[in-house]
């Protein structure tokens, strides 16, 4: 049974649908290597990153996925990363 929260009904269909459907949301997570490396540029950086695509056939990290990284939610404006802390969310590690 999936006991996962979500912050909107919206933000919950486009996380919940396939990667090669239109707009979705995902939830990544850095790996331990990368996320080292964005510390650097950024202390306060979070091992997560929010992103929402057009769709995609591999991964999200693919050259021709287009994705943006956001911070709040578009439809309600919750912030993010205080609401989907938990690894549960995470649907894919970025290595590089």
């Amino acid at each position: 049974m999936n006991n996962k929260k979500f912050c909107c009904e919206r933000l919950s269909g486009a996380y919940s649908v396939g990667n090669g459907f239109g707009l979705n949301f995902r939830v990544l997570k850095f790996s331990e290597k990368l996320f080292n490396q964005l510390k650097v540029i950024d202390p306060l950086i979070f091992d997560k990153g929010y992103v929402l695509t057009s769709g995609y056939v591999n991964t999200i990290n693919d050259e021709k996925t287009m994705s943006l990284f956001i911070n709040n939610c578009p439809f309600c404006g919750q912030k993010l990363s205080d609401f989907y802390k938990s690894d549960e969310y995470v649907q894919e590690i970025i290595e590089s």
